[in-house]
């Protein structure tokens, strides 16, 4: 009886593997198909309603960006943006470019021949991503920025010195935040060091959040601590953003490239929103989440 089990296990197993590939297969083309079925939407469009005000076309906007969020949400999305780039290519002879973002496929996929119109919905689908527009908003968005053209302006724009500056202390803020939980949750090492070189580290320290450890490398993943060194501010915030734009990098690999910012907009408002609970309770002045956003 025990060997009949064994069996039955080894006989199920290939049903299994066969069952998961079928449903990755069926999904991927479950959005082809309805990439397809907007494809037409958009081609009536196009001969339709070329004449009519701009509504329409938001709304179509819309449901192309609901079926990006989709795409970009699932864990089969390097699949399914091969399947059209494939069928671009094979089926309608369109080529795609090999550094093409994610969400630029998606949309060329819908919008076929019209290479012009592609750009130009990428451009104001992924700044309304950016901002956490959701696509039922996104034609009041649109609507309310003045057109696509004016959102597309704001986008290619060189931000303000002012806003570049509330931009990087807000991303340095937001460094300093993971950290900190890092530090409570999953340190590297906790050591001591000697009680005299902590109080000189102490006396020189310019209002710095940290100390930083000189080590030399000895080994895969070994290292001997040498020497400590106090920060300043000016030089602390520049080692903050440049560990920003590390966890920036590494999050692509996680949310997709056209997601990262919308991702870290919504990180940032819950780190300040979480912020802002512990300075109520102490009567200190509220941080602004907005701050971030660069129009």
């Amino acid at each position: 009886m025990q060997q009949l089990t064994q069996n039955t296990s080894l006989v199920s197993a290939p049903k299994t593997l066969s069952s998961a590939k079928q449903l990755k297969e069926a999904e991927i083309r479950a959005f082809i198909t309805q990439g397809e079925c907007l494809a037409i939407k958009h081609e009536n469009y196009v001969a339709q309603y070329v004449t009519k005000a701009n509504e329409d076309l938001y709304l179509l906007l819309g449901e192309i960006l609901s079926f990006a969020e989709g795409i970009l949400a699932t864990k089969n999305v390097r699949q399914i943006i091969k399947e059209m780039r494939s069928e671009l290519t094979y089926t309608h002879n369109i080529k795609t470019q090999k550094n093409s973002t994610d969400l630029s496929i998606i949309v060329r996929f819908v919008t076929r021949t019209s290479r012009k119109n592609a750009l130009i919905y990428s451009q104001v689908l992924a700044k309304a991503i950016s901002l956490n527009i959701k696509s039922a908003e996104l034609a009041q968005y649109i609507k309310a920025n003045g057109g696509m053209n004016k959102i597309r302006e704001k986008s290619n724009s060189t931000i303000t010195a002012d806003q570049a500056n509330k931009l990087a202390n807000l991303q340095t803020y937001y460094a300093n935040k993971l950290l900190e939980a890092r530090a409570e949750t999953s340190p590297y090492a906790t050591f001591e060091i000697d009680k005299a070189r902590t109080s000189e580290l102490h006396d020189i320290a310019r209002h710095g959040e940290y100390v930083y450890m000189v080590c030399k490398k000895n080994g895969l993943g070994k290292y001997t601590v040498i020497d400590a060194v106090a920060m300043d501010k000016d030089l602390e915030a520049r080692i903050l953003q440049r560990y920003f734009d590390y966890e920036q990098h590494a999050l692509k690999g996680h949310v997709g490239g056209a997601c990262v910012e919308a991702y870290l907009l919504q990180k940032f408002e819950e780190t300040i929103m979480a912020d802002n609970e512990q300075r109520t309770k102490h009567g200190a002045p509220l941080l602004d989440k907005f701050a971030c956003i660069v129009d």
